[in-house]
């Protein structure tokens, strides 16, 4: 785990972050965020300045935001902001305010909503959501109803992939929401509600400067359903088997639960979404980065071998 500090001034608003990287890595682009408390009266949203050692400007954004009771000064906020770290490096910023409106410097981040889409891009990738908020008179198949993602952007600029819904569940309505939209993250919110009172909720977010959006899902589609199952001992051909979420005593029995223990039966994959990356995509080569576990895949060899049920990793 790396070091964090905070320090506060006692003069005029100042709060400094201190981050010593323990392990000898390199660290980052990563964000990182503080939840920060500041003096009443004294802080607007739009003031806050954040400079590295060297006095350079860095960009800053604040979010999960509460007000004092004069509705202008912010009581508690969340402060991200982006960070990189080499070998045993210690990195100080300092947050102070603005007289007035502060000047963010740009980054390569960028969210708009166009129509029915939302898209929060970077100079790295992007990703495509859906937009707006949908309520139907008569509860809608799965065909009328947009993917949560649309499609993702590779480093060139082009568009990729096709999203689609296969449930015999039907919609009853969907929102999607930018909630933060940089500089320094953009962040949506997708609600699909269904028959039922079952649901897929997501917050999907990009940071500036990483290849990657992160998806944080949950749903539950496959509530009280059943399924047939094989190719596990003690299965039979008329037994219908439920997809069943772990419980635990208390979070922490939870972290030391692993996803990692293969069933192997045949599992059907009901109530849920699909995303193809195939659509749009013309690869000449392909790699990967990380260790084969079936020995079908050589570091650098630019190319990729299949065992016979599709896997390559």
């Amino acid at each position: 785990m790396m070091c964090l500090a905070l320090t506060t001034t006692a003069s005029a608003y100042e709060k400094i972050f201190t981050i010593t990287e323990p392990f000898g890595l390199e660290w980052g682009p990563d964000r990182v965020s503080y939840r920060v408390e500041f003096p009443e009266g004294a802080v607007a949203p739009d003031s806050l300045i954040l400079k590295n050692a060297a006095g350079g400007p860095v960009a800053v954004q604040v979010s999960e935001t509460e007000l004092w009771p004069d509705g202008k000064t912010i009581k508690t906020a969340t402060v991200s902001f982006m960070a990189t770290l080499k070998p045993d490096e210690k990195v100080v910023w300092t947050l102070t305010t603005a007289k007035g409106r502060a000047l963010q410097p740009k980054t390569d981040l960028m969210a708009a909503e166009n129509g029915h889409v939302i898209e929060i891009v970077n100079g790295k990738t992007g990703i495509r959501l859906p937009a707006g908020r949908k309520v139907f008179a008569a509860p809608a198949a799965a065909s009328e109803i947009p993917a949560p993602i649309l499609g993702v952007r590779l480093h060139d600029g082009a568009w990729i992939g096709k999203g689609w819904w296969e449930t015999d569940v039907r919609c009853t309505g969907y929102s999607g929401e930018l909630l933060e939209s940089g500089p320094v993250f953009a962040r949506v919110r997708l609600r699909f509600d269904f028959e039922g009172g079952t649901r897929y909720t997501a917050a999907v977010e990009l940071n500036a400067g990483q290849d990657l959006a992160v998806l944080t899902e949950e749903y539950n589609l496959s509530e009280g359903k059943r399924y047939p199952m094989t190719g596990v001992d003690g299965m039979t051909p008329d037994g219908r088997y439920a997809y069943v979420l772990p419980r635990f005593d208390s979070p922490d029995r939870a972290l030391i639960w692993d996803w990692w223990s293969q069933t192997m039966a045949n599992l059907p994959t009901p109530n849920a979404y699909c995303f193809a990356f195939d659509s749009g995509l013309e690869p000449d080569s392909a790699d990967f980065a990380g260790r084969s576990n079936y020995g079908n895949l050589k570091k650098g060899d630019g190319g990729l071998a299949f065992d016979k049920d599709g896997r390559f990793a």
